[in-house]
């Protein structure tokens, strides 16, 4: 009587066939995302108990023998990594019309695998209709179908958040767990959807932890690089910290991962001295403390940078004399030139034609007065703004100056509170337009006795 199933065992360019004299039991075992709003199936392993499947001899000789080499041929195609069987077929009547009832592993499975194989008895022949010998084996395998998101690949997705305080600032933490379908990158779909958007958390005040061009550090947990296999299952980490200065990063890797802002005063009767420190680390540090100079500084007191590990620290001086700052009285800043110098030819009978040249250097012009109150104050008590930083350049021989005198009117009954007087008109040249407005840097500029001989 012929056998109702055939069980192949199929590999890359050849099979195995079985007969099929005992049951095939099938058993199958969820996994569910449970964290959904209700419970998910993303996978389903499948494993086929195969009792009593029988290879068959028609050596008429020496049949134990060729058995033995039969079963010892599936075990060496075991004994391999790149020629294993790949996927098994259960066949319905094989000796008459075969069709095939269902196929273990290949497309649309995962991690097929053959469990257990061992021989069930010695070879028997086969009966007195059929004196072909037959050795029954015992086989179990198994496999996994992954249910993946058709448009993402995704087959699992389960986000942990932690939020930590640090110095009184947020830290967030993602923790992102993603399993894929069979070649899709899980890398990929991390850097995709595991990195915090850190423009979501309001404000420019956060920088990324994990501050790489992605947002993310991960652990490919199923890695496979000798077989140039892509991972499918990534454990990802994306933090974010807050602080109390602007960051101005806008996506990861834009700017620094740790930064420092600290201001200290020092303060006597007459001056204020301001030093403005700032560090940064990671990408785009330059930039950043650049952004933190004080508009107003006149010294640089510490610059230290190592490009190897993108890092810098730099302190900026800012002098303010308490005095001084509110007796300059600036009438007006002008500031002319820096276009191209343009001419106007005159050519008989026609319109005169614009001839255009080089471009020309700028003028600034300050006008204004120095005004204090005491008593016999000389030109040393009332300082001229200046000087300035590049690249203004000082024209001494335009500048005009006066001497300290008491302003018409300004006598007072107390002579130490009579209102003294010094105009002044000050010239500066530059070849290019500078970085900071003039006016700021002569509001908080050191002063000067005389512009003559500055130049």
């Amino acid at each position: 009587m012929a056998k109702l199933y055939a069980l192949e065992l199929v590999g890359s360019g050849y099979t195995f066939t079985f007969a099929v004299e005992g049951e095939v039991l099938p058993r199958y075992v969820a996994e569910y995302k449970e964290n959904a709003d209700d419970p998910v199936l993303i996978g389903l392993r499948e494993t086929w108990d195969c009792g009593r499947c029988l290879l068959v001899s028609t050596h008429a000789t020496t049949p134990a023998r060729d058995l033995l080499q039969q079963l010892f041929a599936v075990a060496a195609r075991l004994e391999t990594r790149t020629a294993s069987p790949i996927s098994a077929r259960l066949i319905w009547d094989p000796s008459g019309t075969p069709s095939t009832l269902r196929t273990l592993g290949g497309a649309g499975y995962e991690k097929f695998r053959i469990e257990l194989m061992e021989v069930e008895r010695q070879p028997q022949v086969r009966g007195s209709g059929d004196r072909r010998t037959s050795l029954a084996v015992h086989l179990r395998l198994s496999a996994v179908e992954k249910f993946a998101e058709t448009v993402t690949g995704l087959v699992l997705f389960d986000q942990k958040v932690f939020l930590d305080g640090e110095a009184g600032n947020r830290v967030i933490t993602y923790r992102t767990e993603l399993t894929t379908k069979a070649g899709v990158d899980a890398r990929e779909k991390a850097a995709e959807y595991a990195a915090i958007d850190i423009t979501s958390l309001g404000g420019s005040n956060w920088s990324y932890l994990t501050n790489t061009e992605e947002g993310i550090t991960y652990e490919a947990v199923d890695s496979d690089v000798p077989n140039s296999r892509v991972p499918n299952h990534v454990i990802a980490i994306s933090r974010v910290r807050e602080w109390g200065v602007d960051i101005g990063a806008s996506a990861p890797g834009t700017a620094p991962t740790d930064v420092g802002l600290r201001i200290q005063r020092t303060e006597d009767a007459r001056t204020v001295i301001t030093r403005t420190t700032a560090r940064a680390k990671g990408p785009g540090y330059a930039a950043w403390i650049a952004s933190q100079a004080p508009v107003n500084f006149f010294a640089i007191e510490d610059d230290t940078e190592d490009e190897e590990s993108q890092s810098a620290t730099k302190t900026w001086l800012v002098l303010e004399d308490k005095a001084r700052s509110h007796y300059w009285e600036l009438t007006s800043i002008t500031l002319a030139g820096g276009g191209k110098a343009q001419t106007w030819e005159a050519v008989g009978g026609f319109r005169p034609v614009r001839q255009t040249g080089a471009l020309t250097h700028l003028v600034l012009t300050v006008v204004g007065r120095v005004v204090r109150h005491g008593l016999f104050l000389t030109n040393r008590d009332l300082l001229l703004p200046g000087p300035l930083p590049a690249p203004w350049v000082l024209q001494d021989h335009l500048c005009q100056e006066d001497d300290a005198e008491i302003e018409p009117g300004g006598e007072a009954l107390d002579a130490g509170q009579s209102r003294w007087v010094r105009r002044f008109t000050a010239v500066w040249h530059a070849d290019r337009p500078p970085a900071i407005a003039p006016g700021v840097h002569l509001r908080a500029s050191r002063g000067v006795v005389s512009y003559k001989g500055l130049a």
